[in-house]
């Protein structure tokens, strides 16, 4: 059986984190939150709607968003990896996947999606970030 995780990922010079797990049921993120992120009911409440909109098993790894009531997306709140995270080239490959979904949504939201190099930029940043955590608590 795998080691399970949960750690919060920031995204460099932004004021944004993300939670990243492996191995914890959604009722057991929301525990860690609401001990983590006590009396920020606003920021509770998107990950509670983030962690909601997990639709089930069939995923190796999914980047949990909250919407607005527009229906826009609100930057990602949770990484789930239902594989144990390795050296493989399909996690690799997933983390990408992932991480991109949170790139987009960051720099739409932040104004810079058509900034090609901040977005590369950022995206080298979470995932060396996210495999490094990763790989030290799996």
């Amino acid at each position: 059986m795998s080691k399970r995780f949960i750690f919060e990922q920031d995204f460099g010079i932004f004021h944004h984190t993300v939670i990243v797990c492996h191995g914890y049921s959604d009722a057991q993120i929301k525990q860690w939150a609401r001990r983590k992120y006590k009396g920020e009911t606003e920021y509770l409440r998107l990950i509670d709607a983030a962690v909601d909109s997990n639709d089930g098993d069939n995923f190796s790894a999914r980047t949990l968003l909250s919407k607005r009531d527009d229906g826009t997306f609100v930057l990602p709140r949770v990484l789930l990896f239902k594989y144990k995270p390795d050296r493989s080239i399909g996690f690799i490959m997933t983390l990408i996947h992932e991480c991109m979904h949170m790139v987009d949504t960051l720099s739409t939201d932040h104004g810079f999606k058509d900034e090609l190099e901040a977005r590369a930029y950022l995206m080298e940043y979470l995932v060396s970030e996210i495999r490094k955590k990763c790989l030290d608590k799996s």
